[in-house]
């Protein structure tokens, strides 16, 4: 969005989200929540036999740029606050053996970093790890899998 087109007449609020910012929020989402989707599939899904490791992370600051919005009918400016429920730090790790005939496991971590709960910036909450896991067994052409995801209940 430009400033041209968000500025409201009579109004002293200004949004500046640029289609570059728009765009970076999109990729950002995006690679993150492949991360986590691939680490885990990935590893149930081997098709080789023999040992598999696996492990990523990733990184971001998304930050509102000149953005004023309306918090309790007061302009406010949330400049530089980080983005709602938007972690700076996401990671996981995997480890599988799913070997073409006879038995294979697999086993992902994933942590999802602290985040804020509101657009001041006020409420942060921890960071939270989910564990998946699947036990296989290998028939040449086929596999049989049982797999659970969040074990951990977070």
């Amino acid at each position: 969005m430009t400033n041209e087109s968000t500025r409201r007449e009579g109004s002293a609020l200004l949004r500046s989200l640029g289609p570059l910012d728009a765009t970076m929020i999109v990729i950002g989402s995006m690679i993150g929540s492949g991360i986590f989707i691939v680490s885990a599939e990935s590893t149930r899904l081997i098709p080789a036999p023999g040992w598999l490791l696996s492990g990523n992370v990733s990184e971001g600051q998304a930050k509102y740029r000149q953005f004023t919005t309306l918090i309790n009918g007061t302009p406010t400016s949330l400049e530089g606050r980080y983005l709602v429920l938007t972690p700076r730090l996401r990671s996981g790790a995997a480890v599988a053996c799913s070997p073409s005939r006879g038995p294979g496991f697999s086993l992902t971590a994933n942590y999802t970093g602290a985040r804020y709960l509101d657009q001041l910036n006020e409420a942060r909450v921890k960071g939270f790890t989910t564990i998946d896991a699947a036990l296989n067994w290998g028939f040449d052409a086929w596999t049989l899998s049982a797999s659970g995801s969040n074990i951990s209940n977070r």
